[in-house]
Order: structure tokens, then sequence, then C-alpha cells
């Protein structure tokens, strides 16, 4: 066993294994085999997740889609809501803004979506009401044309 691991050391890292003539033994630099093959190790890591994630059962796919989903929509109100002059966050949107706000989050929700999860967003007109609903807006807050809004976000 000794010899197999002078020998992996060797192969891995040949510069630093060293063998020690007085005593007989072998310098095993484990930190430097470490070092070198951890960019490969890593990529065989992320190619083994990738392969489980796209076995996974079909309740478990759509549970992370969904997630990855209301994630973009609300990374996407925020965006809208920085956007624009005079809204701020956790604070009611007045009315006459709602609408900037709504069209530019279902602009940024169709720019930054993942490609796997546009079918999850549904059609401009589905995601723009999905971008609505979640809005803070005062009560007396109506619903929108949302092809209109879906219109100009593609715009």
């Amino acid at each position: 066993m000794p010899y197999l691991l002078a020998i992996l050391a060797l192969v891995l890292a040949p510069s630093a294994a060293y063998a020690n003539a007085l005593t007989g033994t072998a310098d095993i630099p484990v930190g430097e085999m470490v070092h070198f093959a951890a960019p490969y190790i890593s990529w065989l890591l992320y190619v083994v997740a990738f392969w489980v994630i796209q076995h996974l059962s079909a309740p478990v796919r759509g549970f992370l889609q969904t997630m990855h989903v209301e994630k973009t929509i609300a990374d996407a109100i925020i965006f809208g809501k920085n956007s624009i002059v005079g809204v701020t966050r956790d604070v009611e949107i007045p009315l006459p803004l709602a609408n900037p706000v709504a069209v530019l989050a279902v602009e940024y929700a169709l720019s930054h979506v993942q490609p796997w999860a546009v079918s999850a967003l549904g059609t401009p007109e589905q995601l723009a009401e999905k971008v609505w609903a979640k809005l803070d807006l005062p009560a007396e807050a109506f619903a929108p044309d949302f092809d209109d809004i879906a219109a100009r976000a593609q715009a």
C-alpha cells in the first residue's frame, strides 16, 4: 500500500514526491495532489450533480422549477421598483407608477429567465398577471390590460 501511494504521488505531483534515501520512506504531498486534482474533481462533481438533477422525479423537478420561476418574478419586481423614481421597496406603489413597474418587471423576467424555465413562466400575458398579482398596490387598484403590458415589455 505505501508503494501504491508513492506511485500515485509521482503520477499526480511528480516534482513534489521525494523519496527520502536515509529513512527509506517517501514524502507524499497530499496538499499539492489535492490542489492539482481539485479542478478535475469539481468538474466531475458538477457533471454528477446535473446528471442527478436530470434524473429526479417529475414532482421534484417541478418544485425546483417553480422555485426558480418565483425567484425570477421576485427579482423582476425588485428591478422594476428600483428602476422607477418615486417607488421604494416595502411601500405601496402609487397607481400611476404601477404599469411602468409591471412593464419593466415583465421585460426583466423575460430577458433573465433560464431557457429551461420559459415554459413555466407562461406566455408574456400570464407573466404580466403573475407580476401584477405580486405588486404592492392600493386596494382600489384595478387589473390593467395584461396584453398591453406584455406587448410593451416585448417591444
